[in-house]
């Protein structure tokens, strides 16, 4: 169901509580809440998720899939891959050598993971939309996701070495305290 290595990272978004293996979900230790696992993604969106902020992410996703309607919108995703590319080289650049685990918070359809992956480190991809996280499986080979909240984070403490939010930040400036804490 959940490969062991991301099973050892993922904590209930409510409680903190550790996550086990349940009949067909995932189990919170602690306070016992169910989470769905769909398609090798787990779904940990906590009680406190914000579900019209849900559904404005997912239309959002579905405009980020399509083609660009324009050549203006052409330029400014070419302009915006681009950026990432010279953020992502430069993280590379920092990075100690493997193993080390790594979460893209908000990750979106940004495919920099397969480098990462190739060279020996443990990518965890993280968005609320989980389809844009099936889509980077099916599509590009995605082995780690984990659809949740940024505002509820369902990672243990201390989980990751490297914590990458290129995405998402600029996106939630009213929360930015929250996030960052």
């Amino acid at each position: 169901m959940i490969e062991g290595r991301l099973l050892r990272l993922l904590a209930c978004p409510d409680c903190k509580g550790p996550i086990r293996p349940g009949e067909g979900c995932l189990v919170c230790g602690d306070c016992g809440r169910e989470y769905c696992v769909r398609n090798g993604i787990p779904l940990l969106w906590g009680s406190s998720t914000n579900l019209k902020h849900l559904w404005e992410e997912e239309s959002l996703a579905e405009i980020m899939k399509r083609e660009p309607s324009s050549a203006k919108e052409g330029l400014s995703r070419a302009q915006w891959q681009e950026s990432k590319q010279e953020f992502w080289s430069v993280v590379q650049g920092r990075l100690g050598p493997p193993p080390k685990e790594i979460v893209n918070i908000g990750c979106g359809f940004d495919t920099s993971f397969q480098s990462f992956e190739r060279d020996g480190y443990f990518f965890v991809n993280f968005d609320i939309v989980d389809g844009t996280l099936q889509t980077l499986k099916d599509e590009h080979g995605a082995k780690s996701c984990v659809a949740g909240d940024l505002l509820a984070l369902p990672f243990r403490s201390g989980s990751f070495d490297y914590v990458v939010a290129i995405d998402t930040i600029h996106h939630e400036c009213d929360r930015l305290q929250t996030i960052l804490a």
